[in-house]
């Protein structure tokens, strides 16, 4: 190589540790030269699972691991035509038997595919170098990366060679479990959202730990229309509990089929037009009565105690609910228990007001100064506890909201 610049490797996600980078430019030179074995082919630096997954690694630094595959998922893919979004898990064990999963995107879930396609016998080694450490629901697992990811598969080379050799005998005669023939299981991107995710009531919301991911189906029975910045907040319930969630632009938006700025210019001109009108887009109120799968990330304030349900993916299609609904736990009468059912301590379950940027807002509302901070407009978090209704105000719109269902389900 020749013309080229070395330069440091200052950025935070980069593929190794090392301290220099080269960069290419137009007058860069490549040439091929001969072999030279004291130059090892690919650079392994291999890291033991338990690093990976204790989270001692720093995520933003690619990672070389290598172990036997013990189990393979099914090939999931949104669309027959969409390559791109095909993926595989494949859970592999490495020299010290700590098990991690790793998902392969795109043309490397084709390489598995097809080594699994010609019949493996005995088993499988495989290499993955320069992989991203993912973490979800507080697990971390292994990712390829777009186009710095390596996968080798019983190839020869002395690692996994080596690797061969140190296997026990119960695993030497163990082969990997693929689902026969990998088959294709084509799956949306909104089913694929709630994968791998057990079904809550919703009581656990608010006893669950920071940074968990609950799913929960349940019923929404009012939006609240104090908690229009930013953001859509909802009062659901199921049998066993109830909570507010918030739900920002994009998950209504592909429900209602209108963005915010839209909803809000639509709900302007009514305003204007309609003496009595009271801002209020009636289109937000087709939430309500409506059964759902959510799918709600938790955060937890330690400082004040605060508890902030947000929506990351919601759906009311009804395969997904009925995928999830075979799984319920017993359903309880709600007319039996109707009068004793309370809401949560608003203190805990009050929402935090955070957005991507898109304000949920369909009138003008001139907050006072107590209710903002100057330099951001925004609501302080010390407000949000005596913002909108008490606690006991709210209990008490509760109990007569179901009150009403229960009135009109007798």
């Amino acid at each position: 190589m020749s013309q080229f610049n070395v330069v440091s490797a200052s950025s935070s996600f980069r593929p190794t540790r090392h301290a220099f980078e080269l960069n290419f430019m137009l007058r860069t030179r490549i040439a091929l030269s001969d072999d030279d074995g004291s130059i090892h082919h690919f650079g392994f630096s291999f890291v033991e699972a338990q690093r990976i997954i204790s989270g001692e690694l720093d995520p933003n630094i690619l990672v070389d691991v290598i172990g036997r595959v013990y189990n393979m998922s099914q090939v999931h893919q949104s669309s027959p035509n969409d390559s791109k979004n095909k993926r595989v898990t494949v859970d592999i064990e490495d020299a010290a038997k700590t098990k991690m999963g790793i998902t392969l995107w795109g043309s490397y879930a084709d390489q598995i595919v097809n080594f699994v396609s010609k019949g493996c016998q005995g088993p499988v080694v495989i290499v993955c170098q320069f992989c991203k450490i993912e973490e979800y629901a507080r697990t971390r697992s292994l990712s390829t990366s777009m186009y710095a990811t390596r996968i080798l598969i019983n190839s020869d080379v002395e690692e996994i060679t080596q690797f061969h050799k140190g296997l026990l005998p119960e695993d030497r005669n163990t082969p990997f479990n693929p689902f026969v023939g990998c088959a294709l299981l084509t799956t949306s991107p909104t089913e694929a959202a709630f994968s791998g995710l057990a079904l809550s009531p919703v009581d656990l919301l608010q006893h669950s730990g920071n940074g968990d991911v609950i799913c929960v189906i349940a019923q929404v029975l009012q939006v609240n229309k104090e908690k229009g910045w930013y953001k859509i907040e909802v009062v659901v319930y199921d049998e066993f509990g109830i909570a507010n969630l918030t739900v920002f632009d994009r998950n209504a938006f592909n429900y209602l089929g209108i963005t915010a700025t839209d909803l809000g210019a639509e709900s302007g001109k009514i305003y204007l037009n309609v003496e009595d009108n009271d801002g209020w887009p009636k289109k937000l109120d087709s939430f309500v009565g409506k059964k759902f799968i959510f799918k709600v990330g938790i955060e937890v304030l330690e400082w004040n105690v605060f508890t902030f349900l947000t929506v990351q993916k919601m759906t009311d299609n009804p395969t997904i609910l009925y995928k999830y609904s075979v799984h319920c736990l017993p359903q309880i009468d709600l007319t039996s228990v109707m009068d004793d059912l309370t809401t949560p301590d608003m203190n805990k379950s009050k929402q935090l007001l955070r957005g991507d940027g898109r304000r949920l807002s369909f009138h003008d509302v001139e907050a006072s100064p107590s209710k903002e901070t100057p330099s951001t407009c925004k609501r302080s978090a010390t407000d949000l506890s005596d913002d909108g209704q008490s606690s006991g105000e709210f209990m008490m719109n509760i109990d007569d909201a179901l009150k009403k269902v229960k009135i009109e389900k007798n």
